[in-house]
């Protein structure tokens, strides 16, 4: 069983059942485009009840708004009720032309609006080029811009007078919305042309903390050489790089991010603060691990312009006795097999100073060594 296999038996179920039922959304763009989309969504003419009449299993994700999610064999389909009465008045209320296409089980496509053309030139447009999905949901507005990143699409040139426009009706959006969004910016590969047209984009001035910084911008805008941005750490790192530690916590505290990320955030950008100010020690290395260690390199060679040695530091890491705290021959269980009345907060400190003498080099990652080192930090 596989998405699409997935998303016709939900249609058949439907159809069988004497309801009208489509593929819709993003399965049916990027089908045009030629690329698979795990996100199956079908929109049909039946209300909530009878869809969870018909399937054994239904997930409430939006029922207000008509929407469940049905598992097939693990694999969730998302089931709308038509916005109105048919599927082409359902279409007719999407945003862009390239979203308003829809698939029946007989493989027919029905595109009202000419969105496979576009998907064929690579424009996004808004349907009949109206400003009307900007002023229902601003979150559009970024929408427009992640499609146009990420699909390489050209946004045309009245959908964009209208993004221009109404950029400031973003401020009317959860913020918890437009972090998501911008998250979902993230592109593995950023050229500069993409550099360019994200810093062209008036709306961007309009989210506070992104891009702020007026010399990572410009580093940024001028890059000659794609930028690998493999995962949403990277990308938030530069989205709101601030040399100010503190400024950096606002930001991601506005933008609401998980504690996990915050901290590898924090401790990326602290650990550039640090190497400008006084170089960095084996240890710096260590506590950055591999993936903040990469990001962290990334930054300093483009804030240096270049003149950052990364060979250098990506060997240092390479070289140390241990990468990581679980990569000791010992561990706190162990200590407390022989120490058995230490408190937390002993056996936290004795594991900190063991980590930092295996890491330094004056402490070999043996037990014994290790044991008898636990026996000289206890009796300081």
């Amino acid at each position: 069983m596989n998405g699409e296999k997935a998303g016709r038996y939900v249609i058949t179920t439907l159809e069988a059942a004497g309801y009208s039922a489509y593929l819709v959304g993003g399965a049916v763009r990027d089908y045009c485009r030629g690329v698979t989309n795990r996100d199956i969504d079908v929109a049909t003419s039946a209300n909530v009840e009878d869809i969870q009449t018909l399937f054994t299993k239904t997930i409430d994700v939006g029922i207000k708004h008509g929407t469940l999610v049905i598992p097939i064999m693990g694999i969730p389909v998302e089931v709308s009720t038509f916005k109105g009465q048919t599927i082409e008045e359902d279409l007719s209320k999407r945003d862009f032309t390239i979203n308003a296409m829809a698939i029946g089980k007989d493989g027919h496509l029905i595109d009202p609006f000419g969105g496979q053309q576009d998907v064929s030139k690579s424009v996004l447009r808004t349907i009949h080029n109206s400003d009307t999905p900007f002023i229902e949901d601003p979150l559009r507005l970024l929408r427009a811009l992640r499609f146009a990143l990420t699909f390489n699409l050209i946004i045309d040139h009245t959908t964009q007078i209208h993004i221009n426009h109404h950029a400031k009706l973003i401020h009317n959006t959860a913020v918890e919305r437009i972090a998501n969004e911008i998250e979902k910016m993230t592109k593995p590969v950023m050229l500069r042309r993409d550099w360019k047209r994200l810093f062209s984009q008036p709306l961007i001035a309009e989210l506070p903390f992104v891009f702020s910084d007026e010399q990572i911008s410009n580093i940024l805008k001028n890059y000659k050489e794609a930028t690998l941005f493999n995962s949403p750490l990277a990308w938030w790192v530069y989205v709101l790089y601030q040399p100010s530690h503190d400024k950096m916590r606002e930001a991601l505290n506005f933008y609401k991010r998980s504690k996990e990320l915050s901290k590898n955030v924090l401790m990326i950008q602290q650990s550039v603060n640090d190497y400008f100010e006084h170089g960095w020690q084996d240890w710096d290395v260590y506590r950055l691990g591999e993936e903040r260690l990469h990001i962290a390199m990334s930054l300093l060679n483009d804030l240096t312009k270049g003149n950052f040695d990364a060979t250098f530091w990506q060997r240092k890491f390479l070289m140390l006795p241990i990468k990581k705290k679980e990569d000791m021959y010992i561990n706190g269980k162990i200590i407390l097999s022989h120490y058995a009345d230490l408190s937390g907060r002993e056996l936290g400190r004795v594991l900190d100073q063991l980590e930092r003498d295996v890491v330094a080099g004056v402490l070999k990652n043996h037990e014994k060594a290790l044991l008898d080192r636990v026996e000289e930090v206890l009796n300081k």
